[in-house]
């Protein structure tokens, strides 16, 4: 299975071990690249250890720090596309989410974060002009 628009780094701030480690394991079956961060400390540490290397932000919003993370992820990188996942999406506040972050829910599927990451491309790129 190969990401549709090509693989990506990806960071992904989990705190359960096992979430984290599955989420890899199927992320990496289409090709993405996968940096694993528990808390939002070593979150930001990994991602200003590779500065601009980094296409997709996948941050917990309901981990204490998540939606804080992912504000200044984008300070440090203005291109990084950010997810946000959650429990309960009702309960992340639209104001709380960096402008463009799409939401989505957990548990989740590898499919469904692919999906999402061809989301913000599409978003990022713009249509397909192929398809016109």
């Amino acid at each position: 299975m190969a990401a549709v628009g090509g693989p990506e780094t990806l960071l992904l701030i989990a705190g359960d071990g096992l979430t984290r480690r599955l989420a890899a394991d199927g992320l990496a079956m289409y090709g993405h690249r996968v940096l694993l961060a528990k808390d939002g400390r070593e979150a930001l540490e990994t991602l200003q250890a590779n500065l601009g290397g980094v296409g997709v932000l996948i941050a917990d919003a309901e981990l204490g720090d998540g939606l804080a993370v992912a504000r200044m992820a984008r300070l440090l990188d203005p291109a990084i596309g950010v997810l946000h996942t959650a429990r309960t999406p009702a309960s992340v506040p639209e104001r709380g989410r960096v402008s463009g972050a799409l939401l989505v829910r957990s548990p989740y599927q590898a499919h469904e974060i692919v999906a999402a990451i061809e989301g913000l491309r599409r978003a990022r790129n713009g249509p397909d002009k192929r398809a016109a």
